[in-house]
């Protein structure tokens, strides 16, 4: 025999062995050994030192001395954490050895590369050992190996290393060294136990300097999102400041500031705000304990939900009622103070309004109603004069005492001492370098006066803003721009996107400064570096200028840019101009210009992606009636809005109202493109997927293969978009259970990926996110986490950290783990994706529900059924209102649900939503779709547990009736039903049929799967129980056997199925005569003969 292969037998053989005694003896040293030793055997045979004259009788001598020394290492691991230690180090560890020189391939070289990997990897200390341990394990290992081996003149031939005596020598300096070392770390530990003290210490600074930064404040301040800065000339109202804090200390529970617009309502409940979190702040006694301030908007839930700082589920009428409850509890137990700004309407027209009698709570209002119920009315009348000479001189500057008379008549009869008006009238002379004769000569020649005004009515102040507004003798570019911000809502919006959208649209440089001298003019409001627009600055020039469509298509298109992202970006970095465009949107619609259809189908892509579908139908209705009236029914850009419809409806479920959309898209691109166009294609490609969804695999794969003879010919073999086809045309491959077409055409994908777009474009990545699947399907887990590790490189490097897509892809390696039995490294990986998708797609969206689905499904595993009950109900909460009752997704969560309660034992829960699951998969997906083959499959399972095995036949047949017809005979899926039904037969007492069925599944997988598949070996431990039933214990031995080697080697020892295999083929043994004495012996020869086998 070559040395190689005996060189491979040893080393496999010993790993085998070891691993396998770890479980036999119960012994956590033998499994590190299993893998330290492959590498010492790996590493000394590439230095060529591995004599290669190796017979039967010196492998059982070695494998004797191996079990003898990792007996005796064992007493330095820790039980309970040596696995952990395992996977942690061995890559490294490979890493390490493959390092070594010829000249130092020494047994105490491996032992020092050994402990460098555990330091490195930060394992020492209790975690994994005590600190004694920590620091003896290699020298043990080692020392006890080599007595071994030098017993045994056999063995000590084989490995032929120089300088044993040196290398012993060695060892005893290294104990010296060791002892050394002990006294050092008695020495640290003092000095530890002195740290800690001073560490206490620090800790208690650290939280004194928090309060000293205020980093408590969010605690006090219930709310967030709301802009609680009051303007810089804010003067006077000392009154007004004084009775409202009189009626928060006298515990005066409802107040109405009421008063006109413009008035300063605003502004002091502000001001008051940020007195009391100054004072908060500096620790000084107040008469409240939280306080909040709101904006109201549309209603009062509304307002609540948008503003209360708490846990959202995503789901809205649930999550409205835990922020009232949330306001209700606290205020029932603390002082709060509660300020809710700019009431539009009362609780006549507004419900949710009344809940706020339930909260004992101080509560301001802000309106410009006079009465709302059960409000204390406070009005805001108009400042005194003195405090409007003050505002106005803080901006204009000081007024000669000659002036004082002039600027009174100006301010107290024109300005009706109106706050908003005396700032506007300070701006406007100020900017104009008008004396106050100037300015009250222009204000009578234009017939200004507001002292007429009563209660604020509205159109009466736009009236009389005009005239200012004429007055003002503003540029075209100001009036331009001033336009563009009465089309935005009223909140403020940063410099630089200010510049970008009104810049090209009232033709100015990018460095003008048009926006702090509108400021400046007093026509726009500052806070830092955001602007905004007054409300009734707005509602003057929308109805005086009213803002036409053509002088501001520039700002609609900068608009529409904004909310475009690329493929490397997150789509919530532009939700937060969806208010703006919604709101130009509605203010400069124009039916006849195609840029609204544009501007709308930009919207509903948004709302798409967010997964608000109700949404973003919405706004691709608006695109599509555009569309229609200005290009036609049969424009290319009409079949687009058309293809994005059908997407909303395949997203929601919805195939066939899909299918129909899609039809429509692809009618126009044959008709007017021609049937060999790209988008011809794209629309062949769109129907293929939902065929897929439907579990139609052969109408989907020829579409795609249609798709793909376009692409090749039109754009070429290399494009992109023939790649995108190649991925398609293998996820078919991959859902059928043809891992090789499917890898085929994976790597034909991959090929033009990594050559036209490189290696680390995120295309790139989904194709090796989509090859670790196939390796994934097939149980080759260890390959499935290599291509998930590069897909997740070029995710996080090109598309960040908390990219949508590296969520993905850490889903896709905690799937891996889950698989293998790795419950702690599936729930950190699962979890780290959750974060991201909470953070960046929201609690509601349904790729989020997916990741509280998946961590369930972990908890379902390990037996806490509570938590998986509690996340599969988050789950459903998120689809059944963002997907629907009737989706697939949904229906998949109550068979999750369902599952539950069946490993619970509540069978009549399981089967109710077993049913209701049925029931959506029937009328949806059809009777005859592999998702309703699974779950006539549940059903059966549960039937089968209750011992109704006529039932279960019968449930089982239909899902075998379906994956035949539909995935095949050969199909893994199908398998699975044959096995089913076997079980059922076996549990009857009939073991032909049983036996029969169980063969047809071995067939199937061992030709799909492989012969080292973990469900191959689950067949191979089927069968063996039907031989054990029946007595035949040679036969049940040896596949159990086969199945429990498998499992070792595929899936690791920590999976629950090895101890389950194990337990079966230890019990054949003792059942068939054999003595407990003899298992470990008659074992250790089976690994024997089974690698001699393979070598």
């Amino acid at each position: 025999m070559e040395k190689k292969k005996i060189t491979e037998t040893i080393t496999e053989l010993t790993k085998v062995t070891l691993t396998i005694a770890g479980v036999i003896s119960s012994y956590p040293a033998i499994e590190l050994a299993a893998i330290l030793l492959e590498y010492i055997y790996k590493i000394l045979d590439d230095k060529g030192v591995l004599d290669s004259n190796i017979d039967q009788a010196r492998k059982e001598q070695l494998n004797k001395a191996i079990l003898s020394t990792v007996k005796e290492t064992n007493k330095c691991l820790s039980v309970g954490n040596h696995r952990e230690l395992v996977s942690s180090i061995s890559d490294r560890l490979k890493l390490e050895l493959s390092d070594l020189n010829n000249d130092m391939i020494t047994l105490d070289a491996i032992k020092n590369k050994i402990e460098m990997v555990i330091e490195d990897e930060k394992i020492w200390g209790e975690k994994y050992f005590s600190k004694e341990d920590s620091l003896s394990i290699a020298d043990t290992f080692y020392n006890s190996f080599l007595a071994e081996i030098l017993k045994h003149s056999e063995l000590r031939e084989l490995v032929q290393i120089t300088s044993i005596e040196k290398i012993i020598c060695d060892l005893q300096q290294y104990r010296t060294q060791i002892s050394k070392h002990e006294i050092e770390l008695q020495q640290h530990d003092i000095k530890l136990q002195q740290h800690s003290k001073e560490l206490v210490q620090i800790k208690d600074d650290i939280i004194e300097v928090k309060r000293e930064i205020n980093l408590f404040e969010p605690n006090f301040i219930l709310t967030v999102n709301a802009d609680t800065t009051p303007t810089e000339y804010f003067v006077g109202r000392e009154d007004e400041i004084r009775n409202l804090k009189e009626f928060i200390r006298t515990k005066q529970k409802l107040i109405l500031v009421s008063g006109m617009g413009g008035i300063g309502k605003t502004h002091l409940c502000r001001y008051i705000f940020r007195e009391y979190v100054d004072c908060h702040k500096r620790h000084e006694p107040i008469d409240i304990d939280h306080i909040g301030y709101f904006d109201y908007t549309t209603s009062m839930d509304v307002t609540l939900y948008n503003n209360i700082n708490f846990y959202k589920t995503g789901k809205m009428e649930k999550d409205i009622e835990t922020a009232w409850k949330i306001l209700r509890d606290i205020s029932a137990e603390k002082r709060v103070l509660i300020f809710i700004d700019n009431v539009t309407n009362t609780p006549d027209t507004d419900e949710s309004l009344k809940k706020l009698y339930e909260i004992t709570s101080a509560i301001i209002l802000t309106s410009r109603k006079t009465v709302i119920d059960r409000f204390k009315t406070y009005k805001i009348d108009e400042m005194e004069l003195e405090q409007c000479i003050e505002m106005f001189e803080q901006i204009y500057g000081n007024v000669p005492q000659e002036d004082l008379e002039e600027l009174e008549y100006i301010l107290g009869k024109l300005a009706a001492r109106h706050t908003k008006t005396v700032e506007l009238l300070a701006h406007m002379a100020n900017n104009k370098a008008w004396s106050i004769h100037d300015l009250c000569g222009k204000l009578e020649e234009s017939h200004f006066n507001l002292s007429y005004i009563s209660d604020g009515q509205k159109t009466t102040i736009q009236k009389e803003y005009e005239k200012l507004f004429n007055l003002a003798g503003l540029s075209e570019s100001e009036v331009n721009v001033l336009e563009g911000f009465s089309v935005f809502p009223p909140l403020p919006l940063s410099a630089d996107i200010c510049n970008q959208w009104l810049n090209d649209d009232a033709a100015l440089t990018e460095d003008d400064e048009i926006f702090n001298i509108l400021y400046q003019k007093g026509w726009l409001q500052r806070s830092g570096k955001l602007y905004s627009m007054h409300p009734i600055i707005a509602e003057t020039i929308l109805t005086m200028q009213q803002p036409k469509t053509e002088n501001h298509l520039k700002l609609i298109n900068a608009c529409i840019n904004s909310l475009t992202f690329a493929e490397t970006e997150v789509f919530t970095k532009v939700t937060a101009f969806l208010p703006f465009a919604e709101e130009i949107y509605a203010r400069l619609y124009n039916n006849s210009n195609i840029i609204f259809g544009l501007f709308a189908g930009k919207i509903g892509y948004i709302y798409h992606h967010q997964g608000e579908y109700s949404k973003a139908l919405e706004w691709y209705n608006k695109d599509l009636a555009i569309f229609e009236k200005v290009l036609g029914k049969e424009h290319p850009d009409t079949a687009t809005t058309y293809n994005n419809i059908a997407g909303v409806y395949e997203a929601q479920g919805e195939y066939g109202k899909a299918i129909e959309w899609y039809q429509k898209a692809l009618y126009i691109c044959e008709k007017v493109l021609g049937k060999e166009h790209p988008s011809t294609a794209t629309t062949y490609n769109n129907i293929a997927g939902v065929y897929r969804a439907q579990g139609e695999y052969g109408k989907a794969l020829e579409l795609y293969q249609k798709a793909l003879d376009i692409r090749e010919n039109m754009l070429g073999k290399e494009h992109p978009y023939a790649a995108t086809t190649y991925n398609n045309i293998a996820g078919i491959y991959d859902v059928q259970g043809e891992y090789c077409k499917a890898l085929e055409w994976y790597q034909k994908a991959l090929y033009i990926c990594e050559k036209v777009l490189g290696k680390e474009h995120p295309d790139t990545a989904t194709t090796y996110n989509n090859i670790a699947g196939v390796y994934e399907a097939q149980g080759e887990y260890g390959k499935a986490i290599e291509w998930y590790q590069k897909a997740l490189y070029i995710c996080e490097k090109v598309l960040g950290k908390e990219h949508p897509d590296t969520a993905t892809t850490y889903n896709n390696i905690a799937v891996v783990y889950r698989a293998q039995g790795e419950y702690g490294k599936a729930l950190g990986w699962y979890k780290k994706a959750l974060a991201i998708r909470e953070k960046v797609l929201g609690m509601g969206h349904p790729d989020t529900a997916t990741t509280y689905n998946n961590i369930a499904v972990v908890y379902q595993a390990q037996g806490e059924y509570g938590k998986a009950l509690e996340l599969y109900q988050k789950a459903l909460d998120i689809r059944e209102k963002v997907l629907g009752k009737e989706h697939p997704s949904t229906a998949s969560t109550y068979n999750n649900i369902a599952g539950v309660y069946e490993a619970q034992g509540e069978y009549g829960k399981a089967i109710e939503w077993y049913q209701k699951a049925l029931y959506i998969c029937e009328k949806v997906l059809g009777k005859e779709h592999p998702d309703t083959a699974t779950t006539y499959n549940n059903i059966a399972v549960v039937y089968r547990a209750q011992g109704e095995y006529g039932k279960a036949l019968g449930w089982y047949k239909k899902a075998l009736a379906i994956r035949e017809k539909v995935l095949g005979m050969g199909h893994p899926d199908t398998a699975t039903t044959y096995n089913n039904i076997a079980v059922v037969y076996q549990a009857q007492g009939e073991y032909g049929k049983a036996l029969e069925l169980y063969q047809k599944a071995l067939d199937i997988r061992e030709k799909v799967l492989g012969k080292e598949h973990p469900s191959t070996a689950s067949t191979y431990n089927n069968i063996a129980g039907v031989y054990h039933a029946q007595g035949n214990y040679t036969n049940a031995l040896e596949l159990y056997f086969m199945a429990f080697y498998i499992l070792m080697m595929r899936v690791g020892q920590q999976h629950p199925y090895i101890e389950a295999t194990f337990n079966n083929m230890y019990t054949a043994y003792t059942e068939s005569g054999g003595r407990e004495d003899d298992f470990e012996e008659w074992f250790i020869k089976h690994v024997n003969d089974l690698n001699l086998e393979v070598s």
